[in-house]
């Protein structure tokens, strides 16, 4: 979705420009929810995640590499400027070895 209040899907593929925040900063919101395998980045303007989203990748725009997947975002909305949740994919790469062999 692109909002909030839409429940159609974007035509085009989106993007957004984030900031990594701490996760203790992102504790404050989520609480014990937050691991170390996790990534979190503020959403300003109501840019964010959404509903449709999870999986997607949360990529450093320096260096082109994928370091997350998008996980989870505040129940109250993808609007809101919650932060959005991410997977940390090198919490994951021993898995991703043995079962890929990559």
């Amino acid at each position: 979705r692109t909002s909030d209040s839409s429940s159609a899907v974007a035509a085009h593929l989106q993007y957004a420009h984030m900031k990594v925040i701490s996760n203790s900063e992102c504790k404050r919101t989520y609480y014990s929810t937050i691991r170390d395998s996790n990534i979190c980045v503020s959403t300003p303007a109501g840019v964010s995640t959404c509903n449709g989203d999870s999986g997607g990748p949360l990529v450093l725009a320096s260096d082109k590499v994928q370091v997350g997947l998008t996980s989870f975002g505040s129940s109250a909305g993808c609007e809101k400027n919650y932060p959005a949740v991410f997977t940390r994919v090198t919490s994951y790469l021993d898995w991703i070895k043995e079962h890929t062999g990559i």
